[in-house]
C-alpha cells in the first residue's frame, strides 16, 4: 500500500508562482502618467497620492479587484474630476487587473508538478475568490492543486486557516517556497 501523502499548503499566489506585480505597475504607471498631465502635476505627486489613497483603501475595501480603479477615481475627484470619460479611461488602465493574463512564473508548474509526486497540495492566499480562481484557471495551476483557499480581507484570517490546515493529521506548510515540517 503507498504511503499516505501529506498535507502542503502553499501560502500564496499573486508574485509567488504568478506574476501580477508587473500587471498592477503597469495599471499605475499609465495612470500616473496620464493623471500628470491631465491635472498638470508632477508625476511623483500623483504617484504618493495613488499609494496613500490606495493603501486606505487597501484598509476598507480589502484585496477587491476594483481597489486599483477606485483609488484612480478618488485622486481625479480631488482634482474636482468626476466625469464619465475620466471613468472610462481608469477602466481601461485597470481593465487587465480585472481580467487575469497573468503571467505565470517558468519554475511554477514544474515545482508544483514535483511538489504532487510526495504531496496534496492546497493553496492558501489571499484576494477575491472568482479573481483568484480565474488566476489558476488562466495560467493552467487548477488542475495541478487539490484545492484552494482565498481569505478576502485580512492575515488575521488567513493565520486562522493556517491552524485549521495544521490540526490535519500528516501535515507541513510551504511558505513562499520554504518547507517547514
Amino acid at each position: 500500500m503507498p504511503a499516505k501523502k501529506k498535507l502542503l499548503a502553499i501560502l500564496d499566489l499573486d508574485d509567488t508562482l504568478i506574476d501580477t506585480s508587473s500587471t498592477y505597475w503597469m495599471a499605475r504607471e499609465e495612470f500616473v502618467k496620464w493623471a500628470s498631465i491631465q491635472y498638470n502635476a508632477p508625476q511623483d505627486t500623483i504617484r504618493d497620492q495613488f499609494e496613500e489613497k490606495d493603501f486606505e483603501n487597501l484598509t476598507s475595501m480589502g484585496l477587491d479587484p476594483l481597489r486599483y480603479q477606485t483609488s484612480m477615481i478618488d485622486i481625479c475627484a480631488n482634482y474636482a474630476d468626476h466625469s464619465t470619460k475620466t471613468v472610462e479611461k481608469i477602466k481601461l488602465f485597470c481593465k487587465n487587473i480585472q481580467n487575469p493574463q497573468n503571467t505565470i512564473k517558468p519554475f511554477s508548474i514544474k515545482f508544483i508538478k514535483a511538489l504532487s509526486e510526495h504531496f496534496v497540495i492546497h493553496i492558501l492566499t489571499r484576494g477575491n475568490f472568482n479573481l483568484q480562481l480565474d488566476k489558476l484557471k488562466v495560467n493552467r495551476l487548477l488542475k495541478l492543486i487539490n484545492g484552494f483557499t482565498v481569505v478576502e480581507k485580512n492575515t488575521r484570517h488567513i493565520l486562522f486557516n493556517i491552524k485549521n490546515i495544521q490540526h490535519k493529521s500528516n501535515t507541513c506548510c510551504c511558505y513562499w517556497g520554504l518547507i517547514f515540517l
